[in-house]
């Protein structure tokens, strides 16, 4: 079954707007001609192009924005401005403003619109994004969906949830109407390729992320996507292929900035990245310092990369210290203790993500909390814990296999390991 849905998503992707596009465009939810001009100039961003990178968010915020301006009533372009926010703020634009505006956004379109499954899908779209609450995330866009049984968006986004909290055959079944309803939404096919991934159906999710690209070449989740798909299999030839053709499409800076963790597949392109300043990667310092440090580290630079990572650990202490339930906080500070060689203080950090994320054992949710923990020893130096937590993300949902061990710079100081070095070597 998941095989024909992502083939049949992977055929029909063929036009660029689909149809839950047009059937907002046939629904004016506004008499502001003016106002909803701005409104479909976002849309045509997060919605119909599918984008999630920083530029998209920023400019459908701005966008969303003046149409709340023009009329204060326009309840769905407030739940468009939340979402908007929301991934600023998980792109890296984490200033208490774009928090606050986001929170704001979503308390007028649930006043405005109590009985609009936008709302509630503005709620989910938080918790997941923002606070890091995978299952009040899902109980969300299940009142949503309720609302509204037939929206793909709602649908492929609630399948993206329920699959973080491990529940897979929903996840499946979700997806199956979304591509149903609008098989050409590149929406559907971006979460949808994710969902592939985690389960580690690596062929599907190249398919339906390649069809993703020839309607929206520019989209930075899309290339993320096919290149982990290719680099799950084994495949470098092919993931250098993927990033040379969609280089085609955006500047190399804007790349860098969307995908740094894979700057690494292309020479120029990683000399060009370690030359840039943290402020290329995020408008706040702390973030722009943390994706250096990836970037440095998948370059060999291990000294440079817990440099950069501990410098931005004081930032991200005030911030856990004044926002206590910041998920993104806690991870970052996680990361930057460990890279200063604090293991017990990057432990305690990655506890509080847990309360704060509680992931299911088994789900992709963990998988991503072990993801935490490995990164925590690699930056630290356990090298015996390190390992451990690879064997466990090898019998996890996700891209992790013994053919990306391989070729995946992130676990070069592991590979001298006679114990790592059977990990590759499994079938």
């Amino acid at each position: 079954m998941q095989a024909q849905i992502a083939s049949d998503v992977a055929q029909a992707l063929n036009v660029a707007l689909g149809d839950s596009a047009r059937q907002q465009l046939a629904a004016r939810p506004t008499q502001n001609l003016a106002a909803y001009d701005a409104f479909l100039r976002g849309d045509q961003l997060i919605i119909t192009e599918g984008k999630t990178d920083i530029v998209a968010a920023r400019a459908a915020a701005a966008a969303y924005r003046q149409a709340v301006q023009l009329d204060p009533n326009f309840a769905l372009a407030w739940a468009r401005l939340g979402r908007a926010e929301a991934l600023r703020y998980n792109s890296g634009d984490q200033a208490d403003s774009v928090l606050q505006s986001a929170r704001h956004a979503s308390d007028r379109a649930l006043a405005l619109a109590p009985d609009r499954a936008e709302s509630y899908y503005l709620q989910g779209f938080i918790k997941s994004n923002i606070d890091g609450d995978s299952h009040g995330a899902a109980d969300a866009l299940e009142r949503a969906w309720k609302l509204a049984p037939h929206d793909p968006d709602v649908l492929s986004m609630l399948g993206s949830f329920v699959s973080v909290l491990g529940r897979t055959d929903e996840a499946v079944e979700h997806y199956a109407e979304a591509a149903r309803l609008d098989p050409r939404s590149v929406l559907v096919a971006r979460r949808y390729a994710n969902v592939l991934l985690t389960q580690r159906r690596f062929a599907e999710a190249d398919s339906v992320a390649s069809a993703g690209l020839r309607i929206a070449p520019d989209n930075s989740d899309l290339i993320g996507s096919l290149l982990t798909a290719r680099l799950a299999r084994g495949d470098l030839a092919g993931a250098r292929a993927a990033l040379r053709e969609f280089l085609q499409h955006v500047e190399p800076k804007q790349f860098i900035a969307t995908q740094f963790g894979y700057v690494w597949l292309d020479d120029s392109l990683q000399a060009l990245a370690l030359r840039l300043p943290p402020s290329a990667y995020a408008d706040v310092p702390a973030q722009g310092l943390l994706a250096l440090s990836q970037v440095q580290w998948n370059a060999g630079r291990y000294d440079a990369a817990r440099a950069s990572a501990d410098s931005a650990r004081q930032p991200f202490a005030a911030q856990a210290a004044s926002h206590p339930d910041d998920f993104w906080a806690h991870y970052a500070l996680a990361l930057a203790e460990g890279a200063g060689g604090r293991r017990a203080a990057a432990l305690t950090e990655a506890e509080r993500v847990r309360a704060i994320y509680r992931p299911e054992p088994g789900s992709p949710g963990w998988t991503a909390f072990v993801n935490l923990l490995l990164q925590i020893d690699l930056a630290s130096g356990n090298k015996a814990g390190a390992v451990a937590w690879t064997d466990s993300l090898l019998h996890l949902p996700g891209p992790t296999t013994p053919a990306s061990l391989k070729i995946d710079p992130l676990y070069a100081p592991l590979r001298g390991d006679p114990a790592f070095q059977k990990l590759m070597a499994r079938k």
